[in-house]
């Protein structure tokens, strides 16, 4: 192909409109390399067959209990905690607080 890999970035179509890419992708052997956020590009990485590198930048790193790292060779495992599997280290959540009332539905 002319373009052997593409690198979409999911915060400019989303991760469906990513997989749609993908797919379309695919039968010409283009390879998917995402840009950004491998904490939640791992997970789609996973699930498509031309999947290529991910873009991995430590600077979130310390936002995660558990953050996902690479491995000595490598690979990225996803996490197997339920949705994007990454949870806040509450001292980052304490210091994002906003002020005000909390809002409830009548």
């Amino acid at each position: 192909p002319c373009v052997p890999i593409l690198q979409p970035d999911p915060m400019r179509g989303g991760y469906t409109e990513l997989r749609k890419i993908a797919n379309a992708a695919e039968p010409w052997g283009i390879r998917i390399a995402p840009h950004l956020f491998h904490e939640t590009m791992v997970h789609l990485m996973a699930s498509i067959p031309n999947a290529n590198y991910l873009e991995y930048m430590d600077w979130n790193d310390d936002l995660w209990i558990e953050p996902v790292l690479p491995s000595k060779t490598g690979t990225m495992t996803p996490p197997e905690r339920p949705g994007h599997g990454l949870a806040f280290r509450p001292e980052i959540l304490k210091d994002c607080r906003i002020g005000g009332q909390r809002m409830t539905q009548p």
